[in-house]
């Protein structure tokens, strides 16, 4: 997966040429590919996030069980008297 912060670069780019283009068509297809970059980017940023959080959490559980396992008392040895 792409860079987001190069994905909008280039939608940008794809902005500012569209502005130059003469011809209606070229106008249209930059502009369509500077959507598709940031649709993109967007995607690549949720999936980024997605990641971060599960590791985000799957720590947190980690920890939490460990504490949890740590708090659980040994059994104690019950010997009748002689």
């Amino acid at each position: 997966m792409r860079d987001p912060n190069e994905l909008r670069k280039l939608a940008a780019w794809y902005r500012e040429f569209a502005e130059r283009a003469g011809n209606p068509v070229i106008w249209d297809a930059r502009l369509r590919t500077a959507e598709d970059l940031d649709a993109e980017a967007d995607a690549a940023e949720r999936s980024i996030a997605s990641v971060l959080l599960t590791d985000h959490l799957a720590g947190s559980i980690r920890s939490s069980t460990a504490h949890l396992g740590s708090s659980i008392a040994a059994p104690v040895s019950r010997k009748c008297p002689p």
